[in-house]
């Protein structure tokens, strides 16, 4: 694990009617999509009390180590509930190939592992994300098996789920960079509002500010954080450094959440198609 890569977040060139450099407000919003906090500030913070671990959205929250071409990587993830966690869709496969040796470690902090290690039972990602890496679809689910006879919904809880939700939303981004200038040791978070959408992709993805860097890949958008702490998006790619953008979570997203909360680590839900 300590050798373990963060796997790079992806980086999209700027395109018109997407998101074009800073500057371009009006090209960058695109289709009369507008944000109510652009450009895309945001406040960072890390959260490294132990406390904090054990209270949600934290204590669901940790990180996800696989196998992919020969290498070991990093990203993060969130527990869900049941059998399932939650990450993006490109730390599980890419152009075809399926990670394989999936943990997932809650509550991670230098190097600590106080609930013990997760093993996935198998993947499950979206057809889009699979067949054409839609990064509007970036999203995965990992269905664990029980770890000394309970499931990681017993153990650290599961955030809730918000879907086709109006843009305008303020979100607390969750992750583990390991990226430079951050090490993955702890938990990082980015408070950001809507800036914008990348019209490239339908649904359109949300565009924040936030400098999280690779490692961070699958982490949770919460929204209400505290007060029910709902999952309403992962991060996924940027157009730069101080931006994260999400797949929308509508009715695909909530498509996959059914698939993942109603199946088990020996059975596979008939909701997943």
């Amino acid at each position: 694990m300590d050798k373990a890569l963060p796997l790079p977040l992806p980086q999209r060139e700027p395109q018109r009617g997407s998101a074009p450099a800073p500057g371009q407000p009006s090209e960058r919003i695109g289709e009369g999509v507008r944000g109510y906090s652009y450009p895309a500030p945001f406040s960072r913070f890390r959260t490294f009390p132990n406390r904090k671990y054990q209270k949600a959205p934290h204590k669901m929250v940790g990180k996800l180590f696989f196998k992919r071409g020969g290498a070991n990587w990093v990203c993060s993830a969130a527990s869900i509930g049941n059998y399932a966690i939650w990450t993006a869709g490109h730390c599980l496969v890419d152009n075809g190939v399926w990670s394989t040796d999936v943990v997932f470690v809650p509550q991670y902090r230098q190097k600590s592992r106080p609930k013990g290690n997760w093993n996935a039972a198998y993947l499950i990602s979206t057809g889009h994300w699979v067949n054409f890496s839609d990064l509007g679809d970036d999203m995965g689910v990992v269905i664990l098996q029980p770890l000394n006879g309970k499931t990681i919904g017993q153990v650290v809880g599961g955030l809730g789920f918000a879907w086709n939700q109006p843009y305008e939303r303020h979100w607390f981004l969750l992750g583990y960079p390991a990226g430079a200038p951050f090490t993955g040791e702890k938990q990082i978070v980015c408070a950001a509002s809507f800036a914008y959408v990348d019209t490239a992709f339908s649904p359109a993805p949300m565009g924040v500010g936030c400098d999280q860097t690779g490692g961070s890949s699958g982490g949770p958008w919460i929204l209400n954080y505290g007060n029910g702490n709902f999952l309403n998006g992962n991060n996924s790619y940027g157009y730069g450094s101080l931006e994260m953008l999400s797949p929308y979570f509508g009715n695909g997203a909530k498509a996959l959440y059914d698939c993942a909360i109603n199946s088990t680590a020996t059975t596979v839900s008939p909701l997943c198609g």
